[in-house]
């Protein structure tokens, strides 16, 4: 029960992680195993004690992660593509996203703000506006064919690495950073139709990310933890900004899109508390 808990958990975690605005680490934040994920990623190689459990840990994570990858690759393909369904679409993530700050905020016993918080706090609001502002100006590669070069592999593996490592991070979204280096369509549709050699260029450089930020994320919270969540709790507050570029970007002003939007919106708010309330436990 244990590991199936944790199997189906890491598909929410995939399934946050291709959505553009939605951060996989803020899941794994709220399903109670951010903790363990960044231990497990940072000290893999050098606790030799607990490699064994490590490994355990992330095999079953990881499957969960890529079959909910692979089986909603498509689906939000279509959702996030659809002018009627896209904003219903986003205004769920939006409630997800709001519905998990008191969570992030009550987990610190230490809340008092000072200069050095603050100046966190501002500095991750910073990253993913620019985020926001780079995707916004980005052009479309999707058009006619793709053509895997060598210098676009090395490009894949780039961008593997980059996004991968910012979805261990709460509130930071991995796809909109795609979104912003232009390939967030290419790499959904080289999912969606298995096409082997691209994914694996950016499975490569993902491993790499994700090795790399989680022992900095660990060693952080560890030692400067309350400094850490307000890093962090910038990030999510902030994500609100780009998930709003989005719904402005192909608003849809029909009064029911806009009904089932709000419906839409409290039922992510529902999930989250309700995802919490499972952690707190």
């Amino acid at each position: 029960m244990k590991y199936f808990n944790i199997f189906w958990k890491g598909m929410v975690i995939g399934i946050a992680n291709i959505i553009p605005g939605v951060s996989g680490g803020t899941m794994a934040f709220i399903f109670g195993l951010f903790d363990q994920l960044t231990e497990a990623l940072g000290n893999w190689a050098t606790d030799k004690e607990k490699r064994l459990s490590y490994t355990i840990f992330l095999f079953v994570l990881g499957c969960g992660a890529i079959i909910g990858i692979l089986v909603f690759a498509r689906i939000f393909r279509i959702l996030l593509g659809s002018d009627v369904l896209s904003q219903p679409t986003y205004l769920f993530f939006a409630g997800l996203i709001g519905g998990s700050l008191p969570f992030l905020i009550t987990s610190m016993e230490d809340k008092k703000p000072n200069i050095k918080r603050i100046l966190l706090f501002l500095l991750a609001a910073f990253l993913v506006i620019l985020t926001t502002v780079l995707k916004s100006n980005s052009v479309d590669m999707t058009a006619g064919p793709i053509v895997i070069t060598p210098l676009y592999g090395l490009w894949l593996i780039f961008c593997g690495f980059l996004a991968a490592g910012s979805m261990i991070i709460p509130g930071f979204s991995g796809s909109a950073l795609l979104v912003s280096l232009g390939e967030y369509n290419n790499i959904l549709m080289f999912v969606d139709e298995r096409m082997l050699v691209p994914v694996a260029l950016v499975g490569v450089g993902a491993i790499g990310g994700i090795l790399i930020v989680a022992r900095i994320i660990d060693i952080a919270l560890k030692k400067a933890f309350s400094g850490t969540m307000y890093f962090i709790i910038g990030l999510v507050i902030a994500s609100f900004y780009a998930l709003g570029v989005e719904v402005a970007h192909q608003f849809n002003a029909n009064v029911y899109v806009i009904l089932t939007s709000l419906i839409t919106f409290i039922l992510g708010i529902a999930v989250a508390y309700g995802f919490s309330k499972i952690s707190k436990e």
